[in-house]
């Protein structure tokens, strides 16, 4: 009898390890399932955003759309998604369309944010974002969005704060790299805000707007030289760019310096 009861006390213990176990395995399913999916989607982003560069917005959506479906999560590519759409329908038909994806999607702070972002008032867009670090007080986008929201209030130093945050989370990252450059450079702190675009260019080398940021901060600072190199591969990069014509007529004065 005894050696029975100890059999099941055993038993039991493996039971309870099992179920005290399993939350974290379905954790670690989850994780390895979405990054499978972002690796699967990523191509098609990167695919993306070529085709508009190469002035082939149509082909540029329809890559987009496949990255969506394999990773309906991606950020940056509803980001862009959603740039790509500006030009084809109304802003109220786009915000629309994001609510709807908000009301399936609830409980994760990345479509709180996606749909904050397309909204015209700083408060409203604040509270969205408030509520997605409600939801996850560790959520990079949530800080992203405040970090816009002091930006467009000319609270560099809070924005710049917010930013740095977005980094301390997910380090590797370069659009919170280029946007914390950009605070620096409005706060005038030159060499700061080329370190962080730096920073946005090594981690994507196809990132245009970190180039032309970079030769604009590069200007302030008096490295007409580097300015130059920057808008060149800036033009390289995005030879279909909306701005191609103003940029490429400064690069011209630039290099009569």
């Amino acid at each position: 009898m005894k050696r029975v009861i100890k059999y099941s006390r055993i038993s039991g213990s493996i039971i309870l390890l099992i179920i005290l176990a399993l939350p974290f395995l379905m954790s670690g399913c989850w994780t390895s399932k979405q990054e499978k999916q972002l690796l699967e989607a990523k191509p098609f982003f990167e695919s993306s955003r070529a085709y508009f560069r190469e002035g082939r917005p149509g082909k540029a959506k329809s890559e987009i759309l496949i990255a969506l479906e394999k990773y309906p999560q991606f950020v940056e590519a509803h980001i862009f998604y959603q740039f790509l759409r500006a030009g084809e329908i109304t802003a109220a038909e786009l915000i629309n369309e994001y609510d709807r994806l908000l009301k399936q999607n609830q409980s994760d702070p990345k479509f709180h944010f996606l749909y904050g972002r397309l909204l015209g008032e700083l408060e409203k867009q604040e509270a969205v974002y408030t509520r997605a670090l409600e939801l996850d007080e560790e959520s990079p986008w949530g800080f992203f969005g405040l970090g816009w929201v002091a930006f467009k209030r000319s609270e560099y130093d809070k924005s710049a704060e917010y930013f740095k945050k977005c980094i301390e989370l997910t380090p590797d990252n370069p659009l919170f790299h280029n946007d914390l450059g950009g605070v620096y450079f409005f706060m005038g702190m030159f060499d700061d805000a080329i370190a962080e675009l730096t920073v946005a260019r090594e981690l994507n080398p196809l990132f245009p707007v970190a180039y032309s940021n970079l030769a604009t901060a590069y200007y302030q600072r008096g490295d007409f030289d580097m300015s130059v190199e920057m808008l060149e591969e800036y033009l390289h990069l995005a030879p279909a760019a909306r701005d191609y014509a103003e940029i490429h007529r400064k690069l011209v004065q630039l290099r009569g310096k």
